[in-house]
């Protein structure tokens, strides 16, 4: 910086007790020290009111002034504070401007360029950019500063508009309590409050909030606020669904009929008929639930009484999947925690005292043989048919018991895990579905149902049993020691068989999930292009492609159900083996005095223990099929969702858009599809875009709705960075129709409504005539209601378009993307679309081949090869006689 010498400067010292307010066009270099930059309000040359901090600048740095911008009367410029010890440069403006000598020139940008990215890196980001390789960007850096000025202001006032809007949620709330308070005055002298709705409104969303709590927290969900909410913004349609998008996860409305307060329906939001005020329905036990109402935090239970009071329509909610990598001890994580600790008690309880019952089956065999038969003990013997029968009445109590409770873990775990999964897959971004079939697909996801099934059903209850059977074993010890360790190896030697047979069937057991697998993706595969097949006269060929499959499946199921039998038949004679067996070694071997009571009972309780050791055998061969199948369903649990906590919500968009230098392949090795892609798109814009096929136009539509992320570049919905903000948040403020845009298997309402919550026949009745469709559906018997087959086959090319692009704008959105959306319309129909579309003032980008479709576009994009080549109006474009050129003389030929 040897050139500032040669400048002519003022030394000025700039500590925290002598700030500087900026509103003078100079330059200032931090010679020593620390500057601190604020924004605050300025009125005839002072710095008034509170300090806003911006950011620090650092020795050796510059930073500039401004002239102050003026909102309504009140004034604001830049305010830099020195710390201790800061001696700065003060240096005209002019001197840079004048400049002359390359090099000089070169060094004062690289300074000035610290000063702009400073403000980049604080999050500010004005749309004006500098291009340092320009000769005239110093020139250009009044602009510069101009635009973060205001767009630093903006973001204040925003803060303060923020600030306020809290004040006032504190103020109603408080007003709240007041008015709670002097209510029974107010009564007492037959007052009547005078309403207020906004504070009523502001309450109401705060209760929907304290709710929604509720609910989570009894059902292990964490609830966040929406960003509504924490803007204090209460203009929503669907608050609801607001709440539950930021906290990511699922809801969906249940009807509340009959006795639901008496049955396990898992914790609900639910309304007051009376008011409409949000209550959580909180299950206590799985017969009764509690009403806990956020208003004054009281929590009753649910009778008939107070179910008539609440609305018989209620939200449950989903308890989804922890957003990382799931393995095997997340997954058994999540089921315990959806779980009763009532139902594991009373499961674990009954299998203790069950245990112990047992027991004395075998013992009172033994009495009754080696005592009370051979004293012919009649009475004794009645008494004992009494003790054994009570024995039977109280197992088959506890068994039932037991059952009950697993029956309620089986149903809560598979409602949420099934759902949870579900979600997931769902929420895992679009690459992801490159790799698998739809059926392939379908398969894996219900492989976890197989799971939870296996673990919660059979699994559970013969663990348990096995477990238990433990009293049984020490029986064997309590009578003959000997005799329990000859049974020890028999036990051992069966179960060592058994497994050589289960792990051959667990060989066949891996082939039968691949096989099937792909036998299903198969199927949906040849069922979805059942229409092309019949077209083509192939229907013998797609027979025989399914045959193939299903005979390898069949064959191996053969194999596998084979080798069953032949255990089944190993396990149905075993016993006999055993206890011939124990009967021979009794009487070979020395030292044992058994009598035939003392055997009975023995060999009675050797045969429960085999029974259960068999059983828990089973067990393992069924844990090594979980293998296989969480090995194809792991690719769902492992894949990452597409959001994450650390991103933030977009807010409302505007309606600009920004792709900032793209570049994009779809392998890693493989050729570049986008190149150096650079365009800015304003808010209420129409933009065209055209090519020859395989210019990288519909790649590019696919990064700007997130489906693809670019390897270098970035993409900007209103100077938000997509990969910073929730891409889903934005999707969903999109209007879009796709190349491959498919109808759904419902009603015409349905497929134009789809899942937008608040939407009434009104509105899709306007969306379809906005689409040039209104006449066509009255036309159909039913109307609305009409059903449509799945992909709409049953409608014309141009009705499913139209259908496409009603429910693409039912919502209003400010960003309307179509690709190819427009191509079977007559042209009547084209110009009710583009008039409608028009009516919106939304920005609108559209993919046309068709280029007489986007004439009235006030900019369009020529891409080839995956490169802009040519940009602006129709006209512009047509007298260039460059690549636009030869598309609209290729069509009009």
């Amino acid at each position: 910086m040897s050139f500032i010498n040669s400048l002519k400067y003022a030394q000025i010292k700039a500590e925290g007790n002598k700030p500087l307010l900026l509103t003078d066009r100079k330059v200032w270099l931090v010679k020593t020290g620390k500057v601190d930059l604020f924004i605050t309000r300025a009125l005839e040359g002072n710095a008034t009111g509170s300090r806003n901090y911006l950011f620090s600048i650092d020795q050796g740095d510059v930073f500039l002034g401004t002239d102050p911008f003026t909102v309504n009367i009140d004034e604001y410029a830049w305010l830099a504070v020195g710390h201790t010890g800061t001696e700065l440069l003060e240096i005209e403006w002019t001197q840079f401007t004048t400049l002359t000598i390359e090099q000089e020139r070169m060094e004062i940008a690289d300074l000035l360029k610290g000063w702009t990215e400073k403000w980049t890196m604080n999050g500010v980001r004005p749309t004006y950019q500098i291009d340092w390789n320009d000769e005239s960007a110093i020139e250009k850096l009044t602009e510069f500063n101009s635009a973060v000025f205001r767009q630093a202001l903006e973001i204040l006032l925003q803060a303060k508009k923020e600030e306020i809007s809290r004040n006032r949620l504190k103020e109603a709330n408080d007003q709240s309590h007041m008015s709670s308070g002097l209510r029974g005055l107010m009564n007492t002298l037959n007052l009547k409050e005078k309403p207020n709705p906004e504070a009523e409104e502001i309450i109401i969303h705060d209760l929907l909030f304290k709710a929604c709590e509720a609910v989570g927290a009894a059902k292990k969900i964490s609830i966040v606020p929406s960003y509504r909410l924490k803007r204090n913004d209460f203009e929503s349609k669907d608050p609801l669904g607001d709440i539950a998008r930021a906290s990511q996860i699922r809801i969906r409305q249940v009807i509340l009929k009959d006795t639901w307060w008496k049955e396990d329906n898992g914790s609900l939001l639910a309304y007051k008929e009376e008011n409409g005020q949000p209550v959580a329905l909180i299950p206590i036990s799985p017969k009764k639930y509690a009403l806990y109402d956020p208003a004054d935090d009281s929590q009753v239970p649910v009778d008939s009484t107070i179910a008539d009071k609440i609305k018989g329509r209620a939200y449950t909610f989903y308890r989804p999947l922890p957003a990382q990598v799931i393995k095997y001890k997340e997954l058994l994580r999540y089921l315990a925690d959806g779980i009763w600790k009532a139902d594991a008690v009373a499961v674990l309880l009954m299998g203790i005292l069950g245990g112990l019952l047992g027991m004395l089956t075998p013992v009172v065999t033994g009495i009754i043989f080696d005592k009370v038969i051979p004293d012919g003990e009649r009475l004794l013997l009645t008494q004992i048919g009494f003790l054994l029968m009570a024995i039977a009445v109280t197992t088959f109590a506890f068994n039932l018991t037991r059952a009950f409770a697993m029956h309620r873990i089986e149903g809560q775990t598979e409602a949420d895990l099934q759902a949870a999964v579900w979600d997931r897959l769902l929420s895992l971004p679009v690459p992801f579905f490159k790799d698998y079939t739809a059926g392939e697909l379908a398969g894996r996801a219900m492989g976890i149902s197989h799971i939870r099934s296996i673990l919660s059903g059979a699994v559970a209850n013969t663990m348990i049993s096995g477990i238990f059977s433990v009293f049984y074993f020490i029986l064997l010890f309590y009578y003959s020691w000997k005799l329990a360790l000859i049974s020890t190896l028999i036990v051992v030697a069966v179960m060592a068989i058994s497994l050589l047979f289960g792990f051959l069937q667990i060989r066949y057991e891996r082939q039968l999930v691949d096989l099937n697998n792909n036998l299903a993706g198969k199927i949906f595969g040849l069922l979805n292009a059942v229409s092309k097949i019949k077209t083509s006269g192939s229907e013998r060929r797609a027979f025989n492609n399914w045959a193939k499959d299903f005979s390898q499946v069949r064959d191996v199921t053969f194999r596998k159900e084979n080798l069953g039998n032949k255990m089944a038949v190993f396990n149905s004679t075993v016993n006999i083996i055993a206890t011939g067996i124990i009967f021979f070694a009794m009487m070979k071997m020395q030292g044992i005095n058994l009598g035939a009571g003392k055997f009975i009972a023995f060999n009675s309780a050797f045969s429960s223990f085999l029974g259960a050791m068999l059983q828990i055998s089973g067990v393992i061969l069924q844990l090594n099929v979980i293998k296989p199948l969480y090995e194809r369903t792991r690719p769902i649990l492992e894949a990452m969702p597409e959001f994450d906590k650390e991103k933030v919500e977009p807010g409302e968009l505007e309606g600009n858009v920004e792709v900032s230098h793209v570049n994009f392949r779809y392998q890693q090795d493989g050729p570049l599809v986008l190149k150096d892609v650079v365009l800015e798109i304003k808010k209420g814009d129409y933009v065209g875009i055209v090519g020859p096929s395989g210019s990288g136009k519909s790649t590019l539509f696919r990064l700007l709705l997130g489906f693809e992320k670019p390897e270098s570049g970035q993409i900007y919905y209103d100077q938000q960075d997509i990969e910073n903000v929730d891409i889903r948040a934005i999707r969903r403020q999109l209007g879009v129709v796709l190349q491959s845009g498919q109808l759904m298997y419902g009603s015409i309402f349905d497929n134009i409504v789809a899942a937008n919550p608040g939407l009434t026949m009104t509105d899709a009745w306007e969306a379809a005539r906005m689409a040039g469709m209104d006449q066509d559906i009255k036309s159909m018997p039913m109307g609305m209601h009409t059903m449509i087959s799945e992909a709409g086959s049953t409608l014309s090319g141009g009705q499913k378009q139209r259908l496409l692009i009603a429910r693409a704008i039912i919502s209003k959105p400010k960003i309307i993307y179509f690709d190819e959306a427009t191509s079977a319309l007559d042209n009547e129909t084209q110009k009710i679309v583009s008039d409608s579309l028009a009516s919106l003032g939304a920005t609108r980008v559209v993919i046309a081949h068709r280029l007489s479709t986007i004439v009235n576009c006030n900019k369009i994009v020529v891409m080839d090869r995956g490169q802009v080549v040519e940009r602006g109006s129709y006209q512009e474009l047509f007298v260039q006689d460059g690549l636009f050129t030869q598309l609209v003389k290729r069509q009009l030929a």
